[in-house]
């Protein structure tokens, strides 16, 4: 039981689980999707020196480090961040549609995604 609450009884003995199940280390590497990771140089709530150590468990990760940023760079400085996440997407491979299996046949658009940067 998690915090003695009875509603969580069920999915706590149905699934016995350490928290290391849900670590970086363990996760990252089963992952096959582009990642983009930013992180404030000045972050004091974690520490930047952790960054580099998650690229080594997935080389599709891409760190991005933000100089005079710290724990929430999306809200310290949302035009660095912005540029970072557009130059990210471009810089994306295209994605062969034949590979994806769509959720509902019939529903996905063979129009391109266009990005634009300007309103």
């Amino acid at each position: 039981m998690i915090g003695g609450d009875r509603r969580f009884a069920l999915h706590d003995s149905h699934q016995k689980r350490s928290r290391s199940d849900y670590s970086a280390k363990n996760i990252l590497p089963r992952l096959t999707v582009p990642m983009l990771l930013l992180w404030g140089r000045e972050d004091k709530m974690v520490p930047p020196k952790l960054g580099p150590l998650f690229t080594q468990y997935n080389p599709g990760l891409v760190l991005r480090e933000i100089d005079g940023a710290g724990h929430c760079p999306q809200d310290e400085c949302p035009e660095q961040v912005n540029r970072l996440i557009l130059d990210w997407l471009k810089s994306l491979k295209p994605v062969d549609e034949e590979t994806i299996e769509p959720i509902n046949k019939g529903t996905v658009s063979n129009q391109p995604l266009i990005v634009k940067s300007d309103p």
